[in-house]
Formats: C-alpha cells, sequence, structure tokens
C-alpha cells in the first residue's frame, strides 16, 4: 500500500525482477566496487549521500530485497545503533562502523536458546533493520578447558 498526495491509498505491486544493478539508481552513479558489493552481499556496505524529493541532502544505506530483487533504500536518520545487540556491547569503532553501513563482526552475543554466538552485522535497508551472517557458536567455557579422553581402537582377539 502506497499513500498519495492527496490521502488516497493505493496498491503498489512488487513483481520479482531479475537481478540487475543498474548503472544510476537516484542520481547516484554505482562504481564496479559497489555493484559488486551489492551482488555479493545484497548490501551497499556504506552509506551515499542523496537529495530527496524537497532537496535536502541526507545519508540513505541501500539494500537488495531478497525476494523481489528490488533496490530499497533507507534513510540513515531511521536506523539507530543501539548500545548492545542480543546482549554483548558495541565499542564506539563498532557503532559508527555500523552506522556507516559497514560490516561488523560482534562476539558473545546470546541466543534464543541461551547460547552465545558470533555472527557479522550489517544494516539491511529492504528489511529495515539488521542483517545476521556468519553464525559462529561460541564453545562453552567447560568444554574448552576439560581435555577429552581419548579412546584407543578395539581390536578383535581371536
Amino acid at each position: 500500500m502506497q499513500k498519495e498526495e492527496d490521502g488516497s491509498v493505493k496498491v503498489k505491486v512488487h513483481p520479482i525482477q531479475r537481478l540487475h544493478i543498474p548503472d544510476e539508481y537516484l542520481r547516484h552513479k554505482f562504481t564496479k566496487e559497489e555493484k559488486t558489493a551489492l551482488l555479493e552481499d545484497k548490501h551497499l556496505g556504506k552509506t551515499i549521500e542523496m537529495t530527496n524529493q524537497k532537496g535536502e541532502k541526507d545519508n540513505i544505506y541501500l539494500s537488495l530485497d531478497p525476494k523481489t530483487n528490488e533496490l530499497i533504500p533507507l534513510c540513515s536518520k531511521r536506523i539507530r545503533v543501539p548500545e548492545k545487540i542480543k546482549g554483548a556491547s558495541l565499542s564506539e569503532e563498532q557503532k559508527q562502523q555500523l552506522a556507516a553501513g559497514e560490516k561488523i563482526h560482534l562476539d558473545g552475543m546470546t541466543g534464543k536458546n541461551g547460547k552465545k554466538f558470533s555472527a557479522s552485522l550489517q544494516v539491511d535497508a529492504a528489511n529495515r533493520g539488521t542483517n545476521f551472517s556468519g553464525f559462529k557458536q561460541e564453545k562453552e567455557k567447560e568444554k574448552e578447558q576439560k581435555p577429552e579422553k581419548k579412546r584407543g581402537n578395539k581390536q578383535k582377539v581371536g
């Protein structure tokens, strides 16, 4: 649904598109590196300065919608970088990198199952949030400290 200037509402259809990154989008000309980032990571990996319809400049994130292959812009003003994500604190540098659209790595997050994990995080404009990738379950300290008992091969006596 999309609200029109006169206050009426119309249905906006989002057809599935062939995956294609145009040379230019909203008057921004993509570099080869930017196109590669969008194709590989589905996110631009940085913010770009754009001029909106009112003539105001703003930084935006760009991501590919995973369902429609459509480029989705998100105004950076709409994203607030928290102090903690899933119980893990972000350093000032990590907060700045995430706010700039860069991918960061965060250790010590706690999943719904109560287990610790680490992952890479990046702003996802298409889903209006944070994208998690490269999950790694963190080993429990007890398991790391206790060496496993090795058993020898059993031999048949016959």
